[in-house]
């Protein structure tokens, strides 16, 4: 009886996973930063597996957004430098 509950509940657990590899490349790049832990690496197997079909357009935008943090839009003050 044991396994079975147990068995339930691990299908019940892969019923509910994300199927990150049928998402755009768009779709993907606006869930970064919001995917649980326990998707991660499912996650970024799939953006791995889209990277190479991605158009130049997709790239750059990749690129963008990874930097977007640091485009220099606020200043930091170390202790004793302006």
């Amino acid at each position: 009886m044991k396994k079975i509950t147990l068995l339930i509940v691990i299908c019940g657990v892969f019923a509910y996973a994300t199927d990150y590899s049928s998402m755009s490349i768009s779709d993907l790049q606006s869930l970064r930063g919001t995917v649980p832990i326990e998707d991660k690496a499912a996650f970024q197997s799939a953006m791995q597996s889209k990277m190479p079909t991605a158009t130049t357009n997709e790239k750059s935008a990749m690129r963008q957004s990874k930097s977007g943090a640091t485009t220099g839009s606020g200043s930091q003050y170390r202790k004793g430098k302006k």
